[in-house]
């Protein structure tokens, strides 16, 4: 008998101690059940699923008969979940076997890339374009001259959030039109040097990967400066004051890293009624057109 006393007073010693149990959980916080499990306020444990993996960190904030409230610092937890004292290996380390981290890892690392995308797409940017214009004068129904010229210009963008900016631009344009037919016109060639500013709303259509596909809407103040020898028989009085322009485009911004190569193609209507006087040439107005195709660089900022 005094044989059996002392194997079964080994065996109950030798039995493992009880780790803390969550017994309920609400938000962040959870009721902990210390079975007799020395804890104090600010101690960290790990929170083990039914599995025995590492699924989260909880710090202790309150000890009282045995219960106690902790609050989830990272990762996940589970009622009936135990939990040991934090290692030091986990505190000093930084390479955690994959299947103790991996909730961890999964939940951190992919949102820095993103969010660092997003920021730098939403950003203001700073730039230059440059690019061929297609120029068109309709004469009558029945006879219209075009040309091809050169554009520049220095631009910088401001964006209101994601989804919405506007473009400022500064730079300059040559209006260039010849043709053979031209009602009766001795001189049929218009070249105009177009130095002036111009403003673009930009709304993004679609986002894919890191290209911004967007559509844009505005107009341009153009300061007029004619060539003597190429006015098309315009007087004086077509080159008095700012030339007005309404104007469309559709571009895209290709975003690399600290760059970004802003595209675009833009549609204009040189000196519509709305913002100045028109061209007149022998009672026949002129209304020029131009199509552009730009491209360029700009930098985040």
């Amino acid at each position: 008998m005094k044989k059996l006393c002392i194997i079964f007073a080994l065996t109950l010693f030798s039995l493992p101690s009880f780790s803390a149990v969550i017994l309920k959980i609400k938000d962040k916080k959870a009721l902990i059940d210390l079975e007799g499990t020395n804890a104090h306020k600010g101690d960290q444990f790990e929170a083990l699923n039914l599995y025995g993996k590492v699924k989260g960190i909880l710090e202790i904030k309150k000890v009282k008969k045995g219960k106690a409230i902790g609050i989830l610092r990272k990762g996940t937890m589970g009622v009936s979940w135990i939990l040991e004292p934090k290692s030091e290996y986990v505190e000093s380390s930084e390479s955690k076997p994959p299947l103790q981290n991996n909730y961890v890892a999964s939940a951190t690392v992919p949102r820095e890339p993103e969010s660092r995308e997003v920021q730098k797409s939403s950003s203001h940017s700073i730039g230059f374009l440059v690019g061929p214009d297609l120029n068109f004068v309709r004469l009558s129904a029945g006879t219209s001259i075009f040309g091809v010229s050169w554009r520049g210009s220095s631009f910088i963008d401001f964006a209101f959030n994601s989804n919405l900016s506007i473009r400022l631009s500064l730079g300059y344009k040559a209006l260039v039109i010849e043709g053979r037919d031209c009602n009766r016109i001795i001189q049929c060639k218009l070249f105009i040097h177009y130095p002036g500013s111009s403003a673009l709303l930009k709304v993004k259509l679609i986002k894919y990967s890191k290209v911004d596909l967007w559509l844009g809407a505005g107009g341009s103040l153009l300061w007029p400066m004619p060539d003597r020898n190429r006015t098309m028989g315009l007087n004086n009085k077509s080159f008095t004051g700012f030339h007005g322009a309404l104007k469309a485009a559709l571009g895209t911004d290709i975003i690399l890293q600290n760059i970004q190569i802003p595209v675009q193609i833009d549609f204009n209507w040189i000196n519509p009624v709305v913002m100045s006087s028109q061209f007149q040439s022998r009672a026949k107005k002129l209304k020029p057109f131009y199509i552009g195709l730009q491209l360029g660089v700009s930098f985040a900022f």
